[in-house]
């Protein structure tokens, strides 16, 4: 145990994490398998004092299956003497998102951060396609009702509208403009021309599923497709969509590895990335999902990789 190694993990409120599909507890499963301490951390719990980043915490630990969880006596942690720190906090990106990816970053001879939060912060996962515009479907940005009507008319008038603040497929619409209630979508994913939002081209491949890859520092870990139900565009595995194997073809594998390169430089170490009909449509880097999926569809646990990437990081 002198070994050991101590994870700190910034996740959501307990009661909202879904062991089944959350690729945090598995890190951490796997982390423990390996006989390193897990702390939990929720981003409230942070404070600044005296240029000292310190957070309420708990250790915990897991039954082999992940249905029990065990909580130690809550300590106040200095987060600079961590090893490790899995920043894994669901959007929505607001105000306090970025305050409290301002204060970790603020914090001095940090751990290794999966992701950095400098990184983070600079990365919309929505507009960060924008970057490479050569492999995205058509796609603008407004907030004005006014000037996305007629944007949605240029890409033929079915579209998809996105919030850029959110995730898990929440609020994502597709919509018509010849749709009598279109003009109401639009005010309800824009609230009321106060968001800016994507408007993407409606691409009929989502009737085959869309594409998540998932990456480790530039390397690919696997890739599977999504997709929904009968009554729904939506192929987000909490929106209900299912998952089954998927080979990515040349074209999509050379948008992968260029993508995830790129991410791994910027200290993006940990990332999912969309693909529908070939075409680059997010890169998640909040809290990336999927690890379930992917080490069903393979029968290998993904996250022992990640454990083994951490031990090595740390241990240079």
């Amino acid at each position: 145990m002198s070994n050991a190694l101590q994870i700190a993990h910034v996740l959501d409120p307990w009661a909202k994490i879904n062991t089944r599909l959350d690729s945090s507890i598995r890190i951490a499963w796997a982390l423990q398998g390996r006989a390193h301490i897990n702390w939990y951390v929720q981003a409230e719990d942070l404070i600044w004092h005296e240029h000292q980043l310190q957070a309420r915490a708990r250790s915990f630990t897991m039954s082999e299956d992940l249905t029990q969880i065990s909580f130690q006596e809550e300590r106040v942690l200095d987060l600079s003497q961590m090893d490790a720190l899995f920043l894994r906090k669901d959007p929505p990106f607001s105000t306090d998102y970025l305050h409290y990816l301002h204060l970790l970053a603020l914090t001095p001879e940090r751990p290794l951060c999966v992701n950095e939060p400098d990184a983070i912060r600079a990365h919309n996962e929505k507009m960060s396609i924008l970057e490479y515009p050569q492999w995205i479907p058509r796609t603008a940005i407004a907030r004005k009702a006014s000037d996305i009507k007629p944007l949605a008319r240029q890409m033929g008038g079915r579209v998809v509208l996105k919030p850029l603040y959110l995730f898990g497929g929440k609020n994502i619409l597709v919509a018509d403009v010849q749709d009598r209630n279109f003009d109401a979508l639009v005010e309800l994913v824009a609230e009321h021309d106060t968001q800016y939002i994507m408007i993407q081209e409606f691409l009929e491949d989502i009737s085959r599923g869309d594409v998540r890859v998932l990456a480790l520092d530039g390397k690919m870990l696997g890739s599977f497709t999504r997709i929904a139900g009968p009554e729904s565009y939506r192929s987000n595995v909490a929106a209900g969509g299912k998952w089954h194997p998927y080979p990515l073809n040349p074209q999509e594998q050379a948008i992968v590895n260029q993508v995830i390169s790129d991410c791994a430089r910027k200290g993006l170490y940990f990332v999912g990335l969309d693909l529908i009909g070939g075409k680059l449509t997010e890169i998640n880097v909040t809290s990336p999902t999927g690890l379930p999926a992917l080490d069903e569809l393979t029968n290998f646990r993904h996250e022992v990789t990640i454990a083994e990437w951490v031990e090595q990081r740390v241990n240079r």
